[in-house]
Formats: C-alpha cells, sequence, structure tokens
C-alpha cells in the first residue's frame, strides 16, 4: 500500500469549493487537517483586545475552513477532520 500525501497550503478567503475541489481531482480526502490562527483564542491576548474586530476575523477562519471542507466534500466527507487550535 502506498501513501499519497499532498499538501495545500493558503488564503482560505481565496480558496472556493471549485478550487479546492480540483486540488484533490474531485477525491476525498481520507484527512483534513486545519490549522487556522490561533492567537485570539489564546489566554495571550487580555479579553478584551481578543474581542476586538481583528481578532474575531481571524477565529472566523475556523468556521470557514470547516465549511470550505464539509462544502466541498458533501457527497463523500473526510474520515477525519483535524482542528489544531489553542485552550482558552
Amino acid at each position: 500500500m502506498s501513501a499519497r500525501l499532498e499538501c495545500l497550503q493558503g488564503d482560505i478567503a481565496k480558496i472556493g469549493t471549485q478550487h479546492l475541489a480540483g486540488m484533490t481531482k474531485r477525491e476525498s480526502p481520507d484527512v483534513v487537517f486545519l490549522s487556522p490562527p490561533c492567537k485570539g483564542f489564546s489566554g495571550l491576548l487580555s479579553e478584551k483586545k481578543s474581542r476586538t474586530h481583528k481578532y474575531r476575523a481571524l477565529n472566523e477562519l475556523v468556521l470557514q475552513g470547516l465549511f470550505l471542507t464539509l462544502e466541498t466534500f458533501r457527497k463523500s466527507p473526510p474520515t477525519l477532520v483535524l482542528v489544531e487550535n489553542v485552550p482558552r
């Protein structure tokens, strides 16, 4: 059995479902790993600063990534979706 490892790295705001489907040759991946910016979720910022527009927009990238993945592979979703983030 051979393993095929490919990675797509880019700006989630610039990647649409057609682009993502094309990158995978329309095959649903077994595993999707998302690592969105997590500074707004971490304890590194004060509560007040973490609620500013800048950090709320960064935090939304988690949802955008999940939505893009599940929408693109709606008929055959990935077996596993991993989201790396930090506790808050």
